[in-house]
């Protein structure tokens, strides 16, 4: 009973994180890929290091193990 009390649920706001971790992933697996393309190995690193940090935690949120969502939008 109390475990059931505790596990977080899918919610709106958790899909809407999810997608928005999605988004940001393909973006910076995208601008690595251009940055090594271009020939900026250094930046396409940190973007394909990011890329990776991103896909982590939207892996964690689609599988209901973040506790803390965080909604992530730059314009």
């Amino acid at each position: 009973m109390i475990r059931r009390m505790t596990t977080p649920r899918m919610t709106g706001y958790r899909i809407a994180c999810g997608i928005v971790w999605a988004f940001w992933t393909v973006a910076f697996l995208v601008g690595a890929v251009g940055s090594f393309g271009g020939g900026n190995v250094g930046t396409g690193l940190v973007l394909l290091v990011l890329s990776g940090l991103a896909a982590w935690y939207d892996v964690r949120i689609w599988t209901l193990r973040a506790r803390r969502l965080t909604f992530f939008i730059i314009f």
